[in-house]
């Protein structure tokens, strides 16, 4: 007789949704209530003789029983590498949200230094700001000042269009540094190649 899924789901949470084997969790794979003593030993379908597998675990066991010690060493394993898991995960997250904080502060900064340069007449709106977060991935932050620097020593006016005009002269001048330093790489890449 199968088992009902109000039984199987019993077990899934009762060994939080774990295969018990091998760590895996739903949903990365498919679980299965697997029988500790197997029925062609006399296992019964009672709760107390079912544990959580996933899939594979359950195929790769077969038929066979395995003994309550074997299964405390394999919960053991599990739990060690579930905490690391969670632990590496919240550390990645961590440093994800310091690195946004990080670009968003040195946005920030940069759009100040910017209206600064414009005696404060005109700030960036959301656009400017995307375009400097774009930049930022292939300039560091002093070029992009010195950036803003030759560009506004190049456009001195800070009426509302030539200020925007100052924006675009800026943008062309981070294109063509970009554009330069990737030269400079694809030239140190053939180097590299002849050199090997």
């Amino acid at each position: 007789m199968a088992l009902t899924k109000k039984t199987r789901f019993e077990i899934f949470r009762r060994d939080n949704f774990t295969c018990q084997y091998c760590g895996r969790q739903t949903p990365i794979v498919v679980l299965e209530a697997d029988h500790l003593i197997s029925k062609a030993d006399g296992g019964f379908d009672e709760i107390d003789n079912l544990i959580t597998s996933c899939r594979d675990c359950n195929r790769g066991k077969g038929a066979s029983s395995i003994t309550m010690t074997e299964i405390k060493e394999g919960q053991v394993e599990a739990l060690k590498v579930a905490k690391e898991k969670e632990a590496q995960r919240k550390e990645f997250e961590r440093f994800m949200k310091k690195q946004r904080d990080d670009e968003n502060n040195t946005i920030e900064k940069l759009c100040t230094y910017w209206a600064d340069l414009g005696e404060n007449k005109y700030s960036l709106n959301s656009r400017g700001k995307a375009s400097i977060k774009q930049f930022l991935r292939k300039l560091t932050s002093f070029e992009l000042t010195e950036a803003m620097d030759i560009a506004s020593s190049k456009i001195s006016s800070n009426s509302k269009e030539e200020i925007e005009r100052r924006f675009r002269y800026f943008c062309g001048i981070c294109h063509n540094w970009i554009k330069g330093k990737q030269a400079m790489e694809v030239d140190d890449g053939q180097e590299q190649e002849k050199q090997d």
